[in-house]
């Protein structure tokens, strides 16, 4: 049977296969191992297999989590740049178990919904069982920008996914109009990048653009309209909530910064460093999926000029900010759904078998890292813990880090009493909002003791003013400071 574009009709099958339910309980089940096994092997942030490694940006999120929970406020009581939806899982999973194990089943629940939209794009053009095995080696394919887990993208990428599908699917229609509800799905997504990091919407934002186009082109004025309107309502069903609760708290300019304000200034701060070989194919290891999309699309404009476009523009965007010193390998995840678009718009059969088996050796690849990983112990935490045998129980509560890794509150189940306990010398330097309020912080605030990781250059004169060196640690790596 011939293939062809996005889909092609199915057979019967067997009598398992005709039943519906039986077929999509069994499938969902699959996911669901699938979803378990993935965020065992690489979450290493807060899988039960791993502890004691390197943490930073998930526990930044954990912390921040945890005592949302508890009863302080996120960019009021801890500062920190990214949406408040991820904070709100990682406060659902405390919730759930008072530990990091709740995280991890949100992680399994979130992944194993990514993966059947996974799986139900692969069927806009495969057979069911080929698509069950396509979607496992999507997941190989995620698995080599996941970077520990617990991100960002991760909680973004079922809105991603389920938007990408619902574009293949109008694709698959061939109709002029556009359906409406599509649109508010695609709202509900673009708020969850809003409160989650802005430019996970990039991709999205790209196809919205073509399609708009695309209905101006064909006079569908009434289709766009309502379209808009539905994008809108479905943007503001994920903000409103969240904007409600802040006003509530007082803190809706303090949110709206750190969200917003900040992550603009951190972009004009960013540059593109020099770029090494090892940079190069981390970069082509990381975002293949949304090269190999770009260049299909680019052939593919020939064959369907608004197909093409649209995932043109869904690649083009993200491809923009990735190359331009954003080299986070997890900025990737959002584009695990063009590895599924990917396949089902490539009719060679051998091009199709090399780029899953790439799939596949990356996967494999990862488990090899993932296995290095978990004997690669974070040293510093050792002296960090030395460290706070020498402070007295009575000041414990009173201990600051700075520049010191978010693990130093993560491991020792400490709680930053400052709100700028994270980009501390980085933030400074984006913008000068928030270097006045670190240094504020410090200036004004009673903390006993201070650890510091090298550098302090933007509280150093504060530091010498009410501070006194007690001790440097690791080869003068980490210094102790006490108030005077």
């Amino acid at each position: 049977m011939r293939e062809n574009n996005m889909i092609s009709p199915h057979r019967s099958g067997t009598p398992f296969e005709r039943r519906p339910f039986f077929r999509a309980m069994a499938t969902a089940c699959a996911m669901f191992l699938l979803a378990f096994l993935f965020i065992a092997l690489f979450s290493s942030t807060t899988s039960p297999l791993f502890y004691g490694q390197e943490i930073t940006d998930s526990a930044i999120f954990q912390i921040i989590g945890k005592y949302w929970d508890e009863g302080f406020l996120p960019y009021h009581d801890f500062f920190d740049n990214k949406g408040p939806y991820l904070y709100m899982i990682n406060a659902l999973g405390y919730l759930l178990t008072r530990s990091r194990l709740g995280v991890w089943l949100l992680q399994i629940v979130n992944m194993t919904v990514v993966f059947c939209v996974c799986y139900n794009i692969f069927l806009l053009r495969f057979k069911p069982r080929t698509s069950i095995l396509l979607t496992v080696t999507a997941a190989a394919s995620l698995a080599s920008c996941t970077e520990g887990g617990n991100s960002a993208e991760e909680y973004c990428l079922p809105f991603i996914c389920l938007s990408v599908y619902l574009v293949g699917k109008w694709l698959k229609t061939k109709r002029y109009c556009h359906p409406i509800s599509f649109a508010f799905v695609y709202g509900i997504t673009f708020g969850i990048a809003a409160m989650t990091r802005l430019t996970n919407a990039l991709g999205l934002f790209g196809i919205i653009v073509v399609i708009v186009i695309h209905l101006f082109c064909r006079h569908q004025w009434r289709n766009l309209g309502l379209n808009c309107l539905a994008f809108l309502v479905g943007t503001a069903a994920v903000i409103a909530p969240f904007t409600l609760y802040f006003t509530s708290k007082g803190i809706l300019s303090d949110a709206w910064y750190a969200v917003f304000g900040f992550n603009f200034e951190y972009i004009r701060g960013s540059r593109l460093d020099d770029l090494t070989l090892f940079d190069a194919i981390k970069w082509l290891k990381a975002y293949i999926n949304a090269y190999v999309l770009f260049f299909i699309s680019l052939y593919y404009i020939k064959k369907n000029r608004l197909e093409g476009c649209i995932w043109l523009m869904a690649t083009l965007l993200p491809l923009i900010w990735f190359v331009s010193g954003q080299r986070y390998a997890h900025y990737a995840i959002i584009a695990l759904p063009y590895y599924c678009v990917s396949i089902c718009l490539i009719n060679s059969k051998v091009i199709r078998t090399v780029f899953v088996a790439l799939a596949c050796f990356l996967g494999i690849y990862e488990v090899r890292s993932s296995y290095k990983i978990y004997h690669e112990k974070d040293k510093m935490q050792d002296c960090y813990a030395s460290i706070l045998k020498t402070i007295p129980k009575e000041d414990q509560a009173h201990v600051i880090g700075y520049n010191v890794s978010p693990g130093f509150y993560y491991y020792n189940n400490i709680r930053p009493i400052y709100p700028y306990f994270t980009i501390q010398e980085m933030g400074p330097q984006m913008g000068t909002t928030i270097k006045s309020k670190l240094r504020a912080c410090f200036q004004n605030g009673r903390a006993t003791w201070i650890i510091v990781y090298k550098e302090s250059s933007s509280i150093n004169d504060i530091l010498h003013r009410r501070y006194r060196l007690i001790k440097s640690y690791a080869n003068d790596d980490i210094y102790l400071y006490r108030l005077r």
